[in-house]
């Protein structure tokens, strides 16, 4: 494996923190390669516990780092995040959404398609632009004001991801009383979550997939007391699972600075934005269409090779994104 060498830029970074954005987005890859390669990918067990709390790992990550945009004024802040989130989706969005629907003849609303895909970077978008003024005036009546407007928002799961990416930025806030507390804090939200998601039903995958389209408010299909006692179980569950590995990672931070895999792994957790990208388009749009691993033996399946494709899908992203990262093409798509 090729050494990764360090620049000024990467010596400031925090390399386990790096290191576990990689490991959320292996497992996003790993839940998108069971999603688009088993017919029954709800009733999968791997599928399952990846979905209770990957993607509330990622918002929570984003939030840790959210502190310093109060330094841009509010033109300058929207600018930037446009650029940065929104501007890959509307050039990947109609790409692949033209080539979902009409090469392969998928059918469905080109539209609901392209309003569908990336929903993650929209939903972080929409998380930077209502903590933005409690980041900027330190106003508890606007934090609230916008906790209480985003439990209803409930495409790209922004009800969920809102108050993960809050919470981001308070363990940021309180950091170091959480490393002071580090082995307690990750036994206790290891034990909740083991205990929560004895708890989990299936039905919550479904409401998931049901809520990536366009930004609309409240399903009024549901009851509010269902509503919510399915919303803050899944944001609970999904923090709880969220601290722990954060703990774990902090704790065996050495490793991510002694190791040339150590520092290969923070290396592509720089570019887990692009991977998703990417990855969107080579396994959701292309490759996910050919993919079929129903005749397949359940256990190889599940423990052998969707990781193992998984690991190579990573690898090979970053290596594609690091070879035509900066070329003209990729330079115009991603803004910079």
């Amino acid at each position: 494996m090729e050494c990764i060498k360090q620049d000024p830029v990467s010596l400031n970074r925090i390399l386990w923190l790096d290191a576990l954005k990689c490991f959320a987005m292996f497992l996003v890859i790993w839940g998108h390669v069971i999603q688009y390669g088993v017919t029954d990918y709800l009733e999968n067990d791997i599928h399952i516990g990846i979905y209770s709390f990957h993607m509330p790992l990622f918002m929570m990550i984003s939030g840790f780092f959210a502190g310093n945009i109060a330094k841009y004024s509010f033109g300058k802040f929207l600018k930037k995040k446009f650029i940065q989130l929104i501007f890959p989706c509307i050039i990947y969005g109609f790409l692949c959404s033209y080539i979902y629907i009409y090469i392969y003849i998928y059918g469905g609303s080109l539209l609901g398609k392209y309003f569908y895909c990336l929903w993650f970077l929209k939903s972080i978008f929409l998380c930077f632009v209502f903590y933005y003024p409690y980041a900027k005036y330190k106003n508890v009546y606007v934090l609230f004001f916008t906790i209480v407007l985003s439990l209803f928002v409930v495409y790209y799961k922004f009800n969920e991801m809102y108050i993960c990416f809050l919470f981001g930025t308070f363990l940021r806030e309180f950091e170091r009383l959480v490393y002071r507390k580090i082995r307690l804090v990750s036994f206790l939200s290891a034990t909740v979550f083991l205990f929560l998601f004895c708890f989990w039903n299936n039905e919550y995958l479904k409401i998931y997939y049901e809520h990536l389209g366009p930004f609309v408010l409240f399903d009024t299909s549901s009851s509010l007391t269902h509503y919510f006692s399915v919303l803050f179980y899944k944001i609970i569950i999904g923090l709880c699972g969220s601290v722990f590995l954060f703990c774990l990672f902090k704790m065996r931070s050495s490793l991510f600075q002694s190791s040339k895999l150590g520092r290969y792994i923070s290396y592509m957790g720089k570019n887990t934005l692009y991977i998703y990208v990417f990855q969107y388009f080579f396994l959701e749009t292309v490759l996910g269409v050919f993919l079929d691993l129903d005749n397949l033996d359940k256990y190889f399946t599940d423990l052998v090779l969707t990781p193992i494709l998984s690991l190579i899908i990573l690898v090979f992203m970053n290596y594609l994104y690091v070879k035509i990262g900066k070329s003209f093409a990729m330079t115009f798509v991603f803004g910079r």
